[in-house]
């Protein structure tokens, strides 16, 4: 079980953030974006040690995606990958930095790319930050210094209590929201 330690990247070279966590434009409208999009190398990685929970095809949009428990209520996905590697299935042990398969542009997606998310306690939170408070910032596509930003909020209303519960969380079906992307 996860104890809020140092975690790796999602992708097992060079990356960099394409599209933030938040609300996003598309076209007239603004939806949420409760993950972040990630560019660079194109081998996908945990970012910790846990529990493959799904892996498969999702219909929401997200294409090919590998959901992880890593205990204590953090569970990451990993979406629009082209292909997994073998042996990731659901139940899988999954180790920190484990491979997990390539990155792509299955489901609704423009290009290749990393959609990652993190969850925490059945909530999403915002993914650069919860990445940087445990060791690992990575640069922004628009060069930007991702820092000050990280700095200036937690990664959700307060400090979030590592701790919490020695529970499984299990991820809520997708919102309506989440499938129409």
């Amino acid at each position: 079980s996860w104890a809020a330690g140092v975690l790796d990247a999602p992708l097992n070279g060079n990356s960099e953030i394409s599209s933030l966590y938040g609300d996003t434009s598309v076209g007239l409208r603004t939806k949420p974006h409760q993950g972040i999009d990630l560019v660079g190398s194109y081998g996908i990685q945990s970012v910790a040690a846990g529990t493959v929970t799904f892996a498969a095809w999702n219909d929401g949009g997200y294409g090919n995606r590998i959901e992880i428990d890593h205990g204590n209520g953090f569970v990451s996905t990993y979406s629009h990958m082209a292909s997994f590697e073998a042996g990731i299935v659901e139940g899988a042990t999954i180790g920190a930095g484990q491979l997990l398969g390539v990155m792509g542009s299955t489901g609704k997606s423009t290009g290749n790319h990393l959609h990652f998310e993190v969850w925490l306690n059945d909530e999403h939170v915002d993914p650069e930050k919860f990445l940087a408070e445990h060791g690992m910032v990575i640069p922004r596509e628009d060069g930007m210094d991702p820092s000050p930003y990280i700095a200036q909020a937690p990664v959700r209303g307060g400090a979030f209590e590592h701790h919490v519960s020695l529970q499984t969380a299990q991820r809520p079906p997708l919102s309506a929201t989440e499938q129409s992307r």
